[in-house]
């Protein structure tokens, strides 16, 4: 089946291009009046289950054409809002056969009540004809509108019972005929300043919520009380159904606050400060995972949301490169091996983890031939030392540059470790042999 989408203005006499179903939103092409030339009319009103009409739902009319390969195509055309009672009328159709839908203005984002194709039809393909001959009338069409499903309910805070607000709510349908396909539902759900959420706009299907706070400042969770997705409570939703008072209890988090000073004493902005907690991998060997992450403000203080109780190590990085900073661990120490385990408690927060960073150092020279002479567009890479687990040593690439007309070149936000550099012509490699400082061809020289 092929649809076309195009909606005629009367009163400019230009047609609109739609570029997707349901969208009123559109790029102007020239068009013709042929299909309002006769003076046929679909009139009817949009209602709900108990007959209350319903107003700003989208009214859209399908045409049916030859699609130029033997076969048919739906125009779609003639989109319009209805009143505040329900009601519909689109006039001057040419004589033909038409299919309707209703759904509601901001299609295909969730909606309150099921899109319907008339004559109460879940699609284009079995929608009812209108027939529009020698410019008559098909009045009182009534399009009575099915509710979808919604789930609502409270999100608390677990050790008070006090509302939680800005919590984002996620749900999920299971697919048809699977057992563990789970699909978002579409649409953005968030707690109000009571707590208080509904999530709308559901078909009928089997659901899971989950529950995202974006400050951190509470644990998210599946309903109900689980971090696995695979525990998740089933929520079967009918057509129409409501579900309420689904209640959420969501626990505080610990957090890690203090504030960075720089060498002067002013404010350390912008620092990146980043918690780390010892874990074993699946190769039983441990290492240092990043749990949390914050920056810090203009004034130097910082708070790291989202953690568990636990034992953490801080890092502080400056936030610009080349960094004027380096990198360094609570308390002023600069590899986390030698940090200062800081205990969080769920629920707390840890208070004046402060540091003060330190400058970056820099290496700078000038490259010139046997006679001394300045050599222009030499590139300088440096290699910082890495000691790995096991003892041993690499070196990792960190970055380059390259000499200027004077043969001068500046190295700059180096931390303080051992480093080790490289020349090389790269635009003419035979005019001078590549080498490390001081003149050897291996690195580990």
């Amino acid at each position: 089946m092929k649809i076309k989408y195009q909606l005629f203005n009367p009163i400019t006499g230009i047609a609109q291009l739609l570029v997707s179903v349901g969208m009123i939103a559109i790029a102007m092409i020239a068009g013709s009046r042929n299909v309002y030339a006769a003076g046929g009319s679909i009139r009817g009103t949009v209602t709900d289950e108990q007959g209350a009409g319903l107003g700003r739902m989208y009214v859209l009319l399908y045409r049916k054409v030859d699609d130029g390969a033997g076969g048919i195509a739906w125009d779609a055309f003639g989109g319009q809002l209805t009143t505040a009672e329900g009601e519909f009328s689109i006039d001057g159709l040419a004589d033909g056969i038409y299919r309707l839908s209703v759904s509601h203005e901001n299609f295909p984002q969730p909606s309150r009540y099921v899109t319907e194709f008339y004559n109460n039809r879940a699609s284009l393909d079995s929608g009812d004809d209108i027939v529009i001959i020698n410019g008559s009338s098909s009045n009182g069409l009534l399009l009575k509108l099915e509710r979808n499903g919604s789930i609502s309910g409270a999100i608390l805070n677990q050790v008070n019972n006090q509302p939680i607000a800005g919590v984002e709510i996620i749900p999920e349908f299971l697919a048809e005929g699977t057992s563990n396909d789970w699909l978002r539902s579409e649409g953005t759900f968030k707690s109000n300043e009571n707590g208080l959420f509904e999530v709308f706009g559901l078909r009928p299907a089997i659901y899971r919520l989950s529950f995202l706070d974006g400050s951190l400042q509470f644990s998210s969770e599946y309903y109900a009380d689980t971090t696995i997705a695979d525990e998740a409570r089933h929520i079967p939703v009918a057509a129409g159904s409501e579900i309420t008072g689904t209640t959420v209890y969501l626990s505080p988090t610990g957090a890690i606050s203090g504030i960075v000073t720089l060498p002067d004493h002013t404010p350390g902005f912008p620092i990146q400060v980043k918690a780390y907690t010892k874990v074993v991998g699946g190769d039983g060997k441990e290492y240092w995972d990043q749990r949390g992450y914050a920056e810090t403000k203009t004034d130097g203080t910082y708070t790291i949301w989202g953690l568990t109780t636990g034992s953490y190590r801080v890092e502080f990085v400056h936030g610009i490169y080349p960094p004027s900073y380096a990198p360094t661990y609570f308390q002023n120490l600069d590899a986390i091996q030698n940090a200062t385990d800081i205990a969080v408690v769920s629920g707390q927060i840890t208070p004046d983890v402060n540091v003060k960073m330190k400058l970056t150092g820099s290496v700078s020279g000038r490259v010139t031939n046997i006679l001394g002479q300045p050599i222009a567009g030499v590139l300088v890479e440096i290699y910082s030392e890495r000691v790995n687990y096991d003892g041993s040593i690499d070196w990792v690439h960190e970055y380059k540059v390259t000499s200027d007309i004077e043969g001068i070149y500046s190295l700059l936000g180096l931390f303080p470790k051992r480093y080790r550099l490289y020349f090389s012509k790269f635009d003419n490699p035979l005019e001078y042999l590549a080498q490390y400082y001081k003149n050897t061809t291996n690195i580990n020289d």
